[in-house]
């Protein structure tokens, strides 16, 4: 039974990635259309678009990758359970057969101890799921700072704005709107 409730749990995930992928690359080739279309605007217009999509494109990339990365993982976490329990079953019969003779209690002992090897073994691959998880979205927190302040940068040297100047307008517009 938990065989049964495992592969469920393990379909409904694949499902489940496989219809955020969908979903994004549809996001992503809509966006693509709406970009498309405004190719004739006035450039302020085209280039605020394509500074959204450009973190968009970042947004489905990096969600990509998470999607990918925890199927990887997935697949590693799920071998580790079934040396588990192949470890488990393997102690369990050697156990049966101890009564018989001291030969059979060395059996036992020993695959009780690859069973312990196999549950460290799977705890500290899952700590290094949870760890190289973190560290990815770190590294993508970090990168769509990176897009952001790049684009902001370029949108101000294109309009041939310095950033003093872009400061000094904004307080000037605050002083106004807040006197």
């Amino acid at each position: 039974m938990a065989k049964s409730v495992t592969s469920r749990w393990d379909t409904v995930l694949k499902v489940a990635a496989a219809l955020v992928a969908i979903a994004l690359i549809g996001v992503y080739v809509y966006a693509v259309y709406v970009l498309a279309g405004h190719r004739g605007e006035a450039s302020s217009g085209w280039d605020r678009l394509v500074y959204l999509f450009g973190g968009l494109e970042t947004l489905v990339f990096a969600g990509a990758g998470v999607l990918f990365g925890a199927s990887v993982q997935r697949a590693q976490v799920a071998q580790a359970r079934t040396d588990a329990v192949e470890a488990s079953e393997k102690a369990a019969a050697a156990e049966r057969r101890t009564a018989s003779s001291d030969q059979n209690l060395q059996q036992a002992l020993k695959a009780r101890a690859d069973l312990d090897a196999k549950r460290e073994e799977a705890w500290n691959e899952m700590v290094q799921v949870q760890r190289a998880k973190s560290e990815l979205e770190a590294r993508t927190t970090a990168l769509l700072r990176e897009v952001y302040a790049a684009d902001a940068r370029r949108t101000r040297e294109a309009a041939g704005i310095s950033a003093d100047q872009a400061l000094s307008d904004l307080v000037a517009t605050a002083q106004k709107l807040f006197p």
